[in-house]
């Protein structure tokens, strides 16, 4: 190993940089920082400069030195000691006792000044001591001073604090930054000390390899941790292609798709050509996502998003951009839905039941048949004989009535629009807008009409269903046929609740709990909570059994009522029950005014603070109950 040359040679040129090759060839990217690294903690002299690894966030800076001071500085001790957030001298001496004297920080060494003072004091010695008045700052052979350009204060500062240990006897000193990052207004002051302070710049390349070996070990997940290793080099292709050098980002990543793996089941791990489909589409996604290329509304349509792109070259979309960035991948494939994605990248949640609905709807994971309309919604990627067959198919089931499910309803409509434009539909789009809406009709006097879900629950939503967006959903024959499938879908549930209602008195009667989490959302899966249900009860029939439950348990209802009607719910998605709910306040009131004093007492009270408040303030126009 050769001599470093003389400190006055190299301190002062802070702008000499080495760095990589820009093509290494396949080779370690950052074979230059390891040896010079060696070199200069090897040097038996105090060197007077400090040695500064410059890179991008995320490109793997901290994780070389901590790997390579693993290796290297056996037997020489490091004080390693991140800057940031630090706004103070004072706050930088802390962190470099707590890397020098693990034992001596916190609790241990305020106790330890502590007795130092008492002990001074008697002796009469009054002293103002911190406990770095007693440990040595020097006591370390090398120093690591890490995010420099995220300090709280000046950068020119840091450096200032950073430069007594450059100047002092035997201290070797690596500096990790990102000087892009540095404050435009700071540049020229960092500038200025660097050329006093640091000796050799070392520019920090992605190592992809190394990095990816790494992460892969801390992969928990057995399926997870088999597919990263399986398709390391399908992952480093897309970390090529992305662009984005920033291995924490491949981290993330990592780590994110894990969790989706682990919600699947032994019979999708099974599948290995649908598991690195799944691969390939989550990790570009997230890359762009991550990287902020992509935001939330792209992934609410992607294949509009895509298309818009591709068909007005004026109008470049992040999402064309981004398929245009991963060849071979389509980043509209309906693999995962846009929902599922938008849980997944952008809220952060993993609802295993929606991610395997998602892969057992796909092509990737198909074990059986796949649905006629599906295939004609595929028909650009399928064989025309298979197209017209999966037509057929799904003509003869529209005609049987078997889709009974609102979004399949409204792709398979949407097909036949498209359809008629093509001239493969003998009803005109009029013909098939009507066609459309006696189907619907017909499914509710058959009583097979799929219901409306839950508020929030809609899978049909931003214009798709099953991952796949709706065939011209944004056509007004569309928009006719869906507004037509909400107010049938609405009425089939109005049919259903004077059932219902005899079944809830009957539940309050004999679980008043119960009935309160139905009509009130205090329990997941309470669908009745939104639906005017109650109007269809007769008051009179509530009134009397509410009257025989016990106290505590009239309570109990009365507030559940109260909670059933919060944020003004009478004045919009229970309005059909405003006229149902005044008539049991007025029914309750006489019942209590020929009750006993305490009962009467009782019971006005209850009313006062439940449907008496809730009722309270609402329009006089509100609808008349047909009871």
């Amino acid at each position: 190993m050769s001599d470093l040359p003389p400190a006055r040679t190299d301190c002062g040129s802070g702008a000499a940089v080495v760095a990589p090759p820009a093509t290494p060839g396949g080779g370690d990217p950052n074979a230059h920082v390891r040896d010079y690294l060696a070199h200069y903690l090897a040097f038996p002299h105090a060197p007077h400069f400090a040695v500064l690894l410059d890179g991008p966030w995320g490109v793997g800076k901290t994780h070389l030195l901590r790997a390579f001071l693993t290796r290297e500085a056996a037997g020489q001790k490091v004080a390693y000691i991140s800057l940031y957030g630090v706004t103070s001298s004072d706050e930088i001496e802390e962190a470099l006792f707590a890397a020098l004297y693990p034992a001596a920080s916190g609790k241990a060494a305020r106790v330890a000044t502590g007795v130092v003072k008492a002990l001074l004091r008697h002796v009469k010695y009054e002293v103002d001591l911190e406990k770095g008045d007693l440990l040595d700052r020097f006591a370390a052979d090398v120093y690591v001073f890490d995010d420099l350009e995220r300090n709280g204060m000046k950068v020119n500062e840091a450096m200032g604090y950073i430069n007594q240990f450059v100047e002092h006897d035997g201290c070797k000193v690596i500096i990790v930054a990102n000087t892009q990052e540095i404050a435009e207004d700071e540049r020229a002051a960092f500038t200025r000390r660097r050329e006093k302070i640091v000796g050799k710049t070392l520019e920090v390349r992605s190592a992809f390899d190394e990095a990816y070996a790494w992460f892969r070990s801390k992969i928990d997940h057995p399926g997870a941790a088999q597919l990263f290793t399986d398709q390391a080099g399908e992952m480093a292709s897309l970390y090529d292609q992305s662009g984005l050098r920033n291995l924490r980002v491949l981290q993330q990543t990592m780590w994110d798709l894990e969790r989706v793996v682990a919600a699947l089941e032994e019979r999708h791990l099974a599948h290995r050509a649908g598991l690195v489909a799944l691969l390939r589409l989550f990790t570009a996604l997230s890359f762009e996502v991550k990287a902020g290329r992509l935001t939330a509304p792209d992934l609410r349509d992607r294949i509009q998003g895509i298309t818009l792109g591709y068909l007005d070259k004026k109008l470049p979309t992040p999402l064309r951009a981004a398929d245009d960035r991963y060849p071979g991948i389509h980043l509209y494939d309906d693999l995962l839905d846009d929902d599922v994605l938008y849980d997944l990248l952008i809220s952060g949640i993993v609802d295993g039941v929606a991610v395997r609905a998602a892969v057992d709807r796909s092509a990737h994971f198909a074990s059986g048949e796949e649905p006629a309309w599906r295939t004609a919604w595929h028909a650009f990627e399928r064989p025309e004989e298979e197209v017209l067959a999966a037509i057929a198919t799904m003509d003869q089931q529209f005609a049987n009535h078997e889709f009974t499910v609102g979004g399949e309803i409204m792709h398979v409509i949407g097909l036949q629009l498209h359809l008629s434009d093509i001239g493969l539909n003998e009803l005109s789009r009029a013909e098939t807008v009507e066609r459309g809406k006696r189907y619907i009709d017909e499914l509710r006097r058959l009583g097979t009409i799929e219901l409306a879900p839950e508020p929030g629950r809609d899978e049909m939503r931003y214009g798709g269903y099953g991952g796949l967006g709706m065939t011209q959903a944004n056509s007004p024959e569309i928009g006719e046929v869906f507004q037509h499938l909400v107010a049938t879908r609405a009425a089939a549930a109005a049919d259903r609740h004077p059932a219902i209602a005899v079944e809830l008195l009957a539940e309050m009667r004999a679980n008043p709990a119960r009935f309160v989490e139905q009509v009130s959302g205090d329990a997941d899966g309470t669908r009745y909570a939104r639906e005017p249900v109650l109007a269809a009860l007769d008051p009179a029939d509530f009134t009397a059994a509410f009257l025989e439950l016990e106290p505590t348990a009239q309570r109990a209802v009365a507030m559940g009522l109260l909670r059933r009607y919060d944020h003004a719910r009478l004045l919009h998605e229970l309005v059909g029950e405003v006229a149902w709910a005044q008539r049991v306040e007025t029914l309750l009131a006489e019942a209590a005014e020929r009750a006993s004093p305490l009962t009467r007492d009782r019971l006005l009270g209850i009313l006062r603070h439940s449907l008496g408040k809730s009722l309270a303030g609402l329009s006089a126009s509100a609808p008349e109950s047909g009871h």
